[in-house]
């Protein structure tokens, strides 16, 4: 599972799927091959950039993309 995920993960941002400047938690649950839950989990956590407007998450797709370049994409799922 957590290499399939990773391998996935580098195929996505390695094809360049086009991500919007500004990102829903369904965008980004989409690209990592995650539940919308298990997303802003994440966020929750602080694993994954992203700020509240109103009662919607948003996510930078600058911030997003360093943040995920920083690490290692299976230690946000396993930490």
């Amino acid at each position: 599972f957590m290499n399939n995920t990773k391998t996935r993960l580098a195929e996505s941002v390695n094809l360049g799927i086009m991500l919007p400047e500004v990102c829903l938690v369904s965008h980004i649950a989409r690209v990592l091959h995650l539940t919308p839950s298990t997303v802003q989990a994440l966020i929750r956590r602080g694993e994954i950039p992203a700020k509240k407007i109103g009662r919607s998450w948003v996510i930078s797709r600058t911030e997003f993309l360093r943040s995920i370049s920083n690490r290692d994409p299976l230690r946000i799922l396993v930490d």
